[in-house]
């Protein structure tokens, strides 16, 4: 960290692969590395407390310094790994394994960093869940570019992670082999969120201190949702957080975009304070998903209300008129307050000044206040 040299970002990857978004897990550290994994960036953790990134793994001091990925050569390929015992709920249709595909690509193509695609991904890569690249030669390894398969059940592989009784048992699931349409629908729908990573500057920003400035989560605290991560960008009018510079108008065409990736079999509705004018990313409205086509974002007061259907990627825009206008704060959510020093880590009184003597017990545990001060 701190040395300008970008590093595979697994603290990302992990719970992404594991399908943490899809089977309700912690997000904590997905949202950190959509952040670019830096290590001081504030998060509003499920247990009510803000803490900073690091205490969830987040190691980087510069977003450049993050390599965001789901998969690379070595072990199994995205779709193989869905297709572990028990990574995915029981009776998964084919048509929706497809989009938590997609769903999960959109994570490294929208986060701060350098975003990394293992070859194939976007035509949902098998290597008949062989988890050696290196070792399985060229029938496993094989592309097929014209997208008629995507190389799933072409024989065991000759060495893997998952046994070889747990491997037939996905070969005999009716619901893992893609058809050529589906093949084809996940290239184009991969294209279109690489199209809109490179629509704006807001999804590569080149400094820490316009991350923490800019990203936000609106997801978070003890009402956090499973299976959703809200995230927005500013580039509005207003002062940078922790100082009273202007905020440079990075983006000439928007002044904030929200991006909602939800992982859950049904449509999710969130209410973000203060949003307002935004509608539906150009590219999507026109997406060859007839899905994401259909999420809203319905005006309210004091803040409107995102609609994303299921098992979706789903990025608004608040467009720019003229002037720099009135953007969509980090922490409008959140608020802004200091991070817990130690996360969520317990912090005891021990020895001879504590009743408790040096057990760590209820008796001698220290509680936070807030504002970094404990008693």
């Amino acid at each position: 960290a701190g040395t300008g040299i970008g590093t595979f970002n697994d603290r990302l990857r992990n719970p992404v692969r594991e399908m943490a978004l899809v089977n309700g897990g912690s997000l904590d550290r997905v949202r950190a590395g959509l952040a670019g994994n830096l290590a001081e960036f504030r998060l509003l953790a499920k247990s009510g407390k803000t803490v900073k990134a690091s205490t969830l793994g987040a190691y980087n001091l510069d977003p450049q310094e993050a390599i965001n990925y789901v998969e690379k050569h070595d072990n199994e390929t995205l779709w193989d790994w869905m297709h572990k015992p028990n990574a995915l709920p029981a009776n998964t249709s084919i048509e929706n394994r497809v989009r938590i595909q997609d769903l999960n690509l959109a994570i490294p193509l929208l986060s701060q960093g350098v975003p990394f695609i293992q070859a194939g991904s976007d035509i949902l890569r098998s290597k008949s869940m062989s988890s050696n690249s290196y070792n399985a030669g060229d029938w496993f390894n094989v592309l097929d570019f014209t997208k008629q398969t995507n190389n799933w059940k072409v024989g065991l592989p000759p060495a893997s992670d998952t046994s070889d009784a747990n491997i037939l048992l996905a070969f005999a699931d009716e619901h893992a082999k893609p058809t050529p349409l589906l093949i084809q629908k996940s290239s184009d729908v991969f294209n279109e969120l690489l199209k809109i990573s490179k629509s704006s500057p807001l999804f590569s920003l080149t400094t820490a201190a316009d991350v923490m400035d800019r990203v936000g989560f609106h997801d978070g605290g003890v009402t956090q949702k499973d299976n959703l991560i809200v995230m927005s960008i500013d580039d509005g009018a207003g002062k940078v957080t922790g100082n009273q510079t202007n905020r440079a108008d990075l983006d000439p065409a928007v002044d904030a975009i929200v991006v909602i990736f939800n992982g859950s079999a049904t449509a999710v509705s969130q209410r973000v304070l203060t949003s307002a004018s935004f509608t539906l990313h150009s590219v999507q409205k026109t997406s060859v998903d007839d899905a994401v086509r259909k999420a809203t974002f319905t005006e309210g007061a004091g803040g409107g209300t995102f609609m994303v259907p299921a098992y979706t990627a789903a990025v608004f825009v608040k467009t720019q008129v003229g002037a720099q206008g009135a953007g969509l704060s980090a922490t409008a959510t959140s608020g802004y307050e200091p991070p817990v020093p130690f996360g969520d880590t317990a912090i005891y009184v021990r020895g001879g000044v504590s009743p408790a003597g040096w057990d760590a017990t209820a008796a001698n545990r220290m509680k936070y206040e807030g504002n970094g001060i404990y008693s």
